[in-house]
């Protein structure tokens, strides 16, 4: 399986003047390349990218101190870019893309280099700590990465990335063995989430919301009034402006490491795993509760759910969107097409149990998805059955 690792790293003075020299022809070389194809598309032209990057490096000699196989990699980005646009106007894909724009200094900054040829163990030195960049040198990185015990046989490529908050990051792209399943067990789940409490299981289980926006707002609040009142592009302004990311940054951090820990406790718990399939992209469209919404993150929580239920042997099912769990009574199955978003609890007309609308809602997403998995089951089995018996 392909995996990625980002590890934190610690350049001295000089490797970070060469790391941002790189970014900054990456960008330079990306940015001419998409002026230059725009121009020729206004003017008709035939000329092909191959002549646009020769006539850019005789241009600009000091490009031949960057390592080609980043600008290669800058360049392979941009084409990618364009094919996406392309298949998004054909209508060949789903997702919507938009046309390629110009990359600015003060935004991501980052470089990939390809190193399909290269072993773990010579881009890492465990006992030093360092690891080899071309045309950069050996960085520290921070202590605590063990990669032996994942099995890496490949590595593809490797991309280095400046926050921010001028923090540097290396991420490596490689091949490693697949982890091992996790025993499995006869515990079941489903749950509900929400912006009061962040998630409610089937079993009751209560997880509140931390909210880390909410509770940083009048911090950042304050450090953005600051950079208001700062002559932009000035020394004070460029301070002010870290001092703002670096609490982004910590409310990303926070809601990440607690989306972690939840997520990696219901896969370790639980064999099959059963939530909604929100859409956080039309819940957002409710600009009382937009902000909310954004700071829950339900979307990064589900995908993260995902893909560690693959990686250890579990099975994760979402209940489609359309589907009313929180109308229908789990006793006896009436639905109350009357209750309303401010209804938390209520008394089923029908069997007269009082239900709490959350507990309710999880015990019939976990109903429902047993019944999703029992029919794929179902399926699973005629289909081997005709192709036994030739039909």
């Amino acid at each position: 399986m392909n995996r990625a690792f980002e590890i934190r790293l610690y350049p001295n003075e000089e490797q970070k003047l060469k790391l941002n020299q790189t970014f900054g022809a990456c960008r330079f070389m990306y940015n001419c390349v998409l002026f230059q194809k725009q121009k020729a598309y206004t003017e008709k032209s035939n000329t092909t990218i191959n002549d646009i990057v020769k006539n850019i490096k005789s241009e600009n000699l000091w490009l031949k101190e960057i390592g080609s196989q980043a600008i290669c990699q800058a360049l392979n980005d941009l084409n990618k870019a364009y094919k996406n646009w392309f298949n998004s106007l054909k209508k060949k894909t789903k997702q919507k893309t938009k046309a390629p724009k110009f990359k600015k200094k003060h935004d991501k900054q980052s470089y990939r280099d390809c190193m399909m040829k290269t072993k773990i163990n010579e881009l890492c030195n465990y006992n030093t700590r360092k690891i080899s960049i071309p045309k950069i040198g050996k960085i520290t990185y921070r202590t605590g990465y063990d990669f032996s015990k994942y099995g890496i046989t490949k590595v593809y490529n490797i991309t280095v990335k400046k926050s921010k908050t001028n923090k540097y990051f290396c991420s490596i792209c490689c091949e490693c063995k697949e982890p091992e399943n996790l025993k499995q067990n006869d515990y079941n789940i489903g749950f509900d989430l929400g912006l009061k409490d962040f998630l409610i299981d089937s079993d009751g289980i209560v997880i509140d919301n931390p909210r880390y926006f909410k509770k940083s707002q009048e911090k950042l609040a304050k450090e953005q009034r600051k950079l208001s009142h700062c002559v932009k592009g000035s020394n004070n302004y460029n301070k002010q402006k870290l001092k703002v990311a670096l609490v982004h940054e910590k409310i990303k951090n926070q809601r990440k490491d607690f989306q972690h820990k939840i997520s990696r406790q219901l896969i370790n718990e639980n064999q099959v795993i059963v939530s909604e399939d929100l859409k956080p992209s039309n819940m957002i469209k409710n600009h009382k509760l937009a902000k909310s919404i954004a700071d829950a993150s339900f979307s990064s929580f589900c995908n993260m759910i995902d893909y560690k239920a693959k990686w250890y042997g579990r099975t994760y099912i979402k209940v489609g969107s359309f589907y009313p769990s929180s109308k229908i009574c789990h006793c006896c199955g009436y639905k109350n097409t009357t209750l309303t978003l401010a209804d938390r609890e209520w008394e089923c007309p029908n069997c007269h149990t009082l239900l709490d609308r959350d507990k309710n809602a999880a015990l019939n997403i976990l109903e429902e998805g047993l019944k999703i998995l029992y029919r794929g089951y179902q399926n699973q089995n005629s289909l081997l059955y005709l192709n036994k018996t030739g039909q």
